[in-house]
């Protein structure tokens, strides 16, 4: 952001508007289509399609000769990101639905690592001279080489491979949506889907001016402090694998959800840099679990149909977009603190739901 902001000559709310806003609004209009599309007719092309298309967009951003190139060509990574990771996801949760939450768990521990990796990247092209163009083009690039690897490799057929004979017209997009809004079980796990958001980029974000403000902390020691996080988070998530071999899944969800809680209230108390490091790798740790065992319940409230499940998720992007600025005006209103507590929703919210789903209204869930 920083060096968009000098390269390009933008104010910090064009900042905010090209990173989040504007790449948030296009994904939320293409992605439903294109992920219902891909369920019907195979997810190996919108897989293998959306990665080139965020490489090609990551080269036009790293080449781009004008603002007008960076902002067609944003919109068009996320949307093509949301589109390749949300087949790919439901490739793996519907080629082995017993062990779906296993393989979230995967999924996010490679997601938590590929977020430790993108500063390093960054740090080694600034080594060499490079700027945030010249690393854009290598993301790219190492995004185009996977695409080649990917499309190597066999995907399953279709849930209804078409044929010769005359077939009736598929439901639109928002009616398919609209009928699984009507699955109450589906929209309670959306919703922890998407308070899995909290403790993230708000989090960090927030967490910043909480350290320097409260604490104290200069930059570097800021750094250090929140880079326990994903720390943890890589140590959580490998925990996590285990004990799903072991117990039930809500099981693990409700106690993660708790420590978690515990966790992060004593963060926000924690009286110096070194047990407010400590305290966040443990919401870190603590945290990783929830996204990836909640969105594996989403997908078994409607088992079959992941593209769907992805398309209804999506409508949550507003709510999404707005937080942040609805926690900015608390903060200015009520203080810092009151901003941080908000946050804290994400854990109980995740827990009321883990205590409160109903087993019988569940796919029977055994310890492995």
């Amino acid at each position: 952001a920083p060096d968009l902001r000098s390269g390009l000559g933008l104010s910090y709310q064009a900042v905010a508007l090209l990173l989040f806003v504007l790449p948030l609004a296009v994904a939320l209009l293409l992605e439903p289509p294109l992920l219902l599309r891909a369920d019907r007719q195979g997810r190996k092309p919108f897989v293998v399609g959306g990665l080139i298309g965020m490489a090609a967009a990551q080269v036009a951003v790293g080449l781009a000769p004008s603002l007008p190139t960076v902002v067609l060509a944003l919109p068009l990574i996320a949307t093509a990101s949301g589109c390749a990771c949300g087949a790919a996801q439901a490739t793996l949760v519907e080629a082995d639905p017993a062990r779906s939450e296993w393989w979230m768990t995967r999924w996010a521990l490679s997601a938590t690592l590929g977020d430790l990796a993108a500063p390093l990247l960054l740090a080694a092209v600034a080594f060499c001279g490079g700027a945030w163009r010249q690393a854009f083009v290598v993301s790219g690039a190492l995004t185009a080489l996977y695409a080649a690897a990917v499309a190597r490799r066999p995907f399953p057929a279709p849930l209804a491979a078409p044929s010769s004979e005359a077939q009736p017209p598929a439901p639109s997009t928002w009616r398919v949506v609209a009928a699984a809004a009507g699955n109450r079980r589906l929209l309670a796990w959306l919703s922890g889907v998407f308070l899995c958001s909290f403790l993230d980029e708000l989090l960090l974000a927030l967490g910043a001016l909480h350290l320097a403000e409260n604490l104290g902390l200069g930059a570097a020691a800021r750094a250090g402090v929140l880079a326990a996080f994903p720390i943890g988070a890589v140590g959580g998530l490998a925990v996590c694998e285990r004990l799903l071999a072991r117990a039930a899944p809500r099981s693990v969800l409700a106690g993660s959800a708790a420590c978690c809680t515990a966790a992060y209230l004593g963060w926000l108390a924690a009286p110096s840099a070194i047990w407010s490091g400590v305290l966040l790798a443990l919401v870190g740790a603590s945290a990783a679990p929830l996204y990836p065992i909640a969105k594996a319940q989403a997908y078994r409230a409607l088992p079959g149909r992941p593209g769907a499940v992805n398309a209804l998720g999506q409508l949550f992007t507003p709510a999404e977009v707005a937080l942040p600025f609805l926690l900015g005006v608390l903060a200015d209103r009520c203080g810092l603190l009151a901003a941080l507590l908000v946050l804290v929703l994400q854990p109980v919210g995740i827990l009321a739901l883990a205590l409160l789903s109903s087993r019988s209204s569940a796919p029977a869930e055994t310890s492995r």
